[in-house]
Parts: C-alpha cells; structure tokens; sequence
C-alpha cells in the first residue's frame, strides 16, 4: 500500500450515541448556538439511531470524493476526569471513544487515519494509550482547554515519556476555543509543551497559535513560531486558519520562512469560507464553493487560493509516515 501525498491532519468525529457507539454530547452543549448551526450544517439528526453513521459516512464520502485530499486523519474525543482520574460526563461536551473512531476508519483504512484522544489525567492512562497504539493510531489528540488539564504538569512526565518512546506523534489545541462552552482558555497555551518536547516528543500544535476574532489576547501565532525555530519535534498545522473567526490570519502566516514545518488540516466539519478570497478565486470559483461543496476539498481549494504553499498539503504524510505504515499493516493483518 503506498502513503497518501496529501493529508488532512486535522478532522473531527462526532455522535450522540445512537447505535450503541458510546458518543455523547453534553446538555450543554446542545443548548449552545454554535451546536444548533453544526447539526444544521452537518446534516446531524439527533431523534434519528442512524445519525452517527450517517456523520461518520458524510466525512468518509468527503474524502473519497475529494480530488486533492487522499486522506484525512479522524480524531475521538476523550473526556474531563476528576482528581481521581474518574470520567465526568456532565463536564466533558463531546466524548467520541477510541472503539467508535477505530470501527469507522477500519471500513476505509487508505482514507481514514485515527487519531484516538486519551486525556493523560484518566486512571488507566498509560493502559489506554498501550490500547490505541496497538489498534494502530496514527497520533494522540489533546484539546486540553476543554478536557481541563494543564499540559505542563510535571506528573504527565510519565505519559509524555510513552509518546516519545513509542513513537507517537501528539496533535495539540493552541489558540482560543469558540467552539465548546466552558473551556479554559489558558490550557491552550503552546509555551505548556515545552516540557513534553523536551522530553522528546513529536507535537503538532493545531491552528497555528491563532486567536479568534474576539480574542485577540489568545493570539500566539509568534510564540509558535518561536518554539518551531527552536525544536526540530515541533510542527503546526493550518487547520481552521480559512474559518470564520481566524481566516485574516491565513495570509500573514510567513510559511517560506520554515519550510517542512507546516502541515495541512481543515478541521472539519468547520467550514472555510471561500468569500474573503473571492478576489484569488474569482466569483464563479467562490460560489462554486460557498454552496454545496464537499467542505474538505473546499478548504483545500480556499488556501491554495490564499497563498498556502503546495509543500504545506503534503507536510503530513513526512510526519506520519512510520505510523501510517504501522496503521495499514495492523488493518491487514486483521483481514
């Protein structure tokens, strides 16, 4: 099986359990606007059993059908645990389980790569992340200003030393989070990992560091950038730079300044918006893509349009490679 060229690093799961899954949505978050328009723009329906197949074979069909994106990496969403490394649901919004995530991508392993999200805090930490390295994870998914923990806690020391000896490249939040209620902002802070690349393990930080659009005191774009010219275990992706809250950003991000270092993500189903670069689109391009498209290939076609570099699209499979491989050949050997 050859690699996928471009990549989608950066995608997400989602469910309300129908199906026996083990998805959740917390109460509140379902009472929050920004889930009413998710549910609307995904096509997600709640009072249906189906409805987290149905999400899972939207994205998949998204993938599929995309003309530049070969493959995109599928995140779980591991929860908030109490001091006792206990799950609490009432304050984890989205809990998607490493089993759901792996069922789902084992259906199209070549376009489908897991990413499983283990909280550190959790009790069986290490035993979970044994688990999804196993199954064959391609990375490890921390969005810790929603699951509540602060990366650069010593104790975590234990869990950053498994990442690094197994391998296993860490994907982490940076920047604001608009998308969830009561999350801590501060635990998005890239300076958190500086302990765990020391450490010597792999990071992508999601979103370039980029604040949204009204919280500018969130911006870290330069701190990011920082840290990347001093740690050669230290990537960023593009996901969500095209959205509505950070897509002034996407074109002062100085990608020829750190070549390799850049990797693609569109962070789905967060949709780009193709109107701000109508002027390199063109209008017909950009209705074409404002109405019905498939949003992956999209957000493709949005920052090629905005300047994002072609190298950048294939940043992902050079830092992913060992696992991919690793993936496809657990997927085999089970057939």
């Amino acid at each position: 099986m050859s690699l996928p060229r471009v990549i989608d690093i950066h995608t997400h799961l989602a469910g309300l359990g129908g199906g026996g899954t083990g998805c959740f949505v917390s109460t509140r978050m379902q009472q929050s606007l920004v889930y009413h328009i998710l549910k609307w723009w995904t096509g997600l329906k709640p009072d249906d059993p189906a409805a987290d197949e149905d999400f899972a074979a939207r994205l998949a069909g998204f993938v599929r059908d995309s003309e530049n994106v070969d493959a995109a990496v599928v995140f779980g969403m591991d929860g908030v645990y109490d001091s006792h490394g206990r799950l609490v649901p009432e304050k984890s919004h989205l809990y998607v389980p490493a089993e759901h995530l792996f069922r789902v991508c084992r259906r199209d392993p070549e376009r489908l790569l897991p990413g499983p999200s283990v909280n550190p805090t959790r009790a069986d930490a290490l035993e979970e992340l044994a688990r999804v390295d196993e199954a064959g994870a391609v990375l490890i998914k921390w969005l810790a200003p929603l699951q509540l923990f602060d990366p650069s806690e010593p104790k975590l020391d234990p869990f950053y030393e498994e990442l690094a000896r197994r391998g296993i490249p860490l994907l982490a939040h940076t920047g604001c989070e608009h998308t969830f209620p009561d999350v801590a902002h501060e635990y998005g802070h890239a300076s958190l990992f500086d302990r765990a690349l020391r450490i010597g393990v792999t990071i992508v930080f999601a979103h370039c560091g980029v604040a949204c659009g009204f919280h500018r005191a969130h911006h870290q774009t330069e701190e990011v950038l920082r840290m990347i010219r001093l740690h050669s275990n230290l990537y960023t992706d593009t996901s969500a730079l095209a959205s509505f809250l950070k897509f002034s950003n996407l074109k002062k991000i100085p990608f020829a300044d750190y070549p390799g270092r850049f990797v693609h993500g569109s962070d789905y189903p967060i949709p780009a918006l193709a109107a701000p670069f109508a002027a390199s689109l063109g209008l017909k391009r950009t209705l074409a893509l404002t109405f019905g498209a498939n949003p992956i290939e999209a957000d493709y076609q949005i920052k090629l349009a905005a300047g994002q570099p072609r190298h950048v699209f294939e940043g992902a499979t050079a830092v992913l490679a060992p696992r991919i491989e690793r993936w496809l050949q657990r997927v085999v050997s089970r057939q």
